[in-house]
């Protein structure tokens, strides 16, 4: 099992937008009860994705063991068909895999950028694809066995096919699932991604997040992230203090990774958070687990 001695907790709101620096917002906390913060890039505007990995490896460089929470699907479904995307003699056998194809197919855009991989009707996998000009063949609204868990606790994910609309999950999971193949071949001595991996040699640890879960953990409604009682109800749930009189509430990007580093400083400890019952062997190699979600 993977140690709770994590000095710092982060939570990354993520993006998968050409341009995510609006949307991609970050807050970390520290051992004990403070409220979490948001992090704010030391230069003069929002933070880029190949920024937040570059700063997360320099914090656990520095001796700094750091448990990030990252809002976006760590693999596609596997488990319901034993396939990736059944049909095709090109789908990948491992998660790694999967990640190292994104990868060779996006491999021309920049700050890990998804979009050579849905964008047009003859990208390689689009036939299993949902998107604003097409819909692949082969697309269905196929989900996890984590996906599947949290919509019968009455959670609401959306499938990770899906690449448009203000619920989609597609294009922001391409993007993070690019940079877990860059972890994979460059910091793998650095950072662990769970539950993919096992072993625990003081790494620091990546999970996947779902931010509405840990609203909805705590017993408060995510549409209410403008409300500062909300907020502070669930941090409290979570062993936090409240939120400072002075902090602003600008965005629900910025309220999302300030609950989501609260909530995984407080599940950290608990064992049950890192081998949930209802993690099955297939989930743990082929279609990783939401964090918290047991």
């Amino acid at each position: 099992m993977i140690s709770s001695a994590f000095d710092r907790f982060i939570g990354i709101d993520w993006s998968g937008a050409k341009d995510p620096r609006r949307g991609l917002q970050m807050a970390q906390c520290f051992r004990g009860t403070e409220a979490p913060q948001i992090v704010l890039n030391e230069k003069p505007r929002n933070w880029r994705r190949t920024e937040i990995l570059d700063w997360l490896a320099e914090v656990h460089n520095s001796g700094k063991r750091v448990l990030a929470g990252f809002d976006f699907a760590f693999a596609y479904p596997y488990c319901d068909e034993d396939a990736y995307f059944p049909g095709s003699d090109q789908t990948p056998k491992i998660a790694e895999s999967l990640w190292a194809l994104i990868d060779a197919i996006c491999q021309d855009a920049e700050d890990f950028y998804g979009g050579p991989f849905y964008l047009r009707p003859d990208a390689p996998f689009a036939d299993y694809l949902l998107f604003i000009n097409y819909k692949g063949k082969h697309y269905s609204n196929r989900m996890r066995f984590t996906d599947t868990h949290c919509l019968e606790k009455g959670g609401n994910p959306t499938s990770v096919f899906k690449c448009v609309g203000p619920e989609s999950v597609g294009s922001g999971s391409i993007a993070g699932m690019w940079m877990l193949h860059h972890i994979t071949t460059h910091l793998h001595k650095e950072f662990q991604i769970w539950p993919f991996d096992n072993a625990d040699n003081g790494r620091s640890v990546m999970v996947e997040i779902y931010p509405a879960s840990f609203f909805r953990l705590a017993g408060q409604d995510v549409r209410n992230w403008g409300d500062r009682e909300t907020v502070n109800r669930a941090l409290e749930f979570f062993g936090s203090q409240p939120l400072p009189t002075d902090q602003k509430m600008e965005s629900k990007d910025d309220i999302d990774a300030i609950v989501s580093a609260a909530a995984l400083r407080h599940l950290a400890h608990n064992p049950d958070t890192w081998q949930p019952a209802a993690l099955s062997d297939c989930a743990r190699d082929f279609e990783g687990w939401i964090f918290g979600v047991e």
